[in-house]
């Protein structure tokens, strides 16, 4: 898929100085025999302890933001043909990069996923985790018409066109900002698969306490749905979407 093509790998982080080191090391190592043309980009979203000394571009943020306004960030400030989001404890090892390049060229957006048939979880969620993940991906796929079933793993590639399409729609910067860039891609005539991966979550975050967030940024993003934010139905000025800044800082989830 990639061949002579520029590949750049995008790990939004906050506060993970323990192991960014290790994390751009096993990349830059696998990256270095398969492809040779690639760059990985670090966004520090904000971090208490900046990401100092790593081989990778770097850029900072003075305030947490979030990790979808890290990841659109992170794009915008890089050019290349295909761009591999991944998260910065590498849940998902680098090595699952082959799996997604052997799916068709023009496919737009090529997603992991711990629900598919070839899907290897070595290390197993709770079972409270693993009801309110499908039941969460449920309520995805009725209230957006979305098929892919694992909307949350942060293991996807996009090509060129997926990545424009997404930086001039998003507005998520918070809860639920995967979801997002799925509908993007439907809104707008996109491609999206996915294909099962390696995942391994050795350090599982407390998630219930986010659920209230995430339900309001579902909403939000229904709204915008239905407003037509997420494609050149409205505020159309040669092909560009206008939108009044305060209108746009209100929707926006800070």
């Amino acid at each position: 898929m990639i061949d002579n093509k520029k590949l750049a790998v995008i790990i939004p982080c906050y506060n993970e100085e323990e192991r960014i080191y290790e994390t751009v090391k096993k990349i830059d190592n696998y990256l270095k025999r398969y492809i040779s043309n690639y760059e990985i980009v670090v966004y520090d979203d904000g971090s208490l302890r900046p990401c100092n000394d790593i081989k990778a571009t770097v850029y900072y943020s003075s305030v947490n933001s979030g990790k979808g306004f890290a990841v659109r960030q992170a794009l915008k400030n890089t050019e290349a043909d295909y761009y591999l989001i991944t998260d910065a404890d590498l849940s998902t090892p680098i090595s699952e990069l082959s799996k997604l390049m052997r799916v068709e060229d023009d496919i737009d957006l090529i997603s992991g996923s711990r629900y598919c048939d070839d899907s290897t979880v070595t290390i197993k969620q709770s079972m409270l985790r693993r009801i309110y993940s499908r039941t969460f991906n449920r309520m995805i796929r009725i209230m957006f018409k979305i098929k892919i079933r694992d909307t949350q793993i942060g293991f996807k590639l996009l090509n060129r066109k997926a990545r424009d399409v997404y930086i001039k729609f998003g507005f998520t910067n918070r809860y639920c900002y995967d979801v997002e860039m799925y509908l993007i891609m439907r809104e707008n005539g996109l491609s999206a698969v996915e294909k099962g991966v390696i995942w391994n979550d050795e350090k599982p975050q407390s998630f219930t306490k986010h659920i209230p967030d995430m339900l309001v940024g579902l909403l939000k993003i229904k709204w915008r749905q239905i407003a037509g934010y997420y494609n050149d139905r409205i505020n159309k000025n040669g092909g560009e979407v206008i939108m009044e800044t305060s209108l746009k800082e209100r929707l926006a989830e800070h």
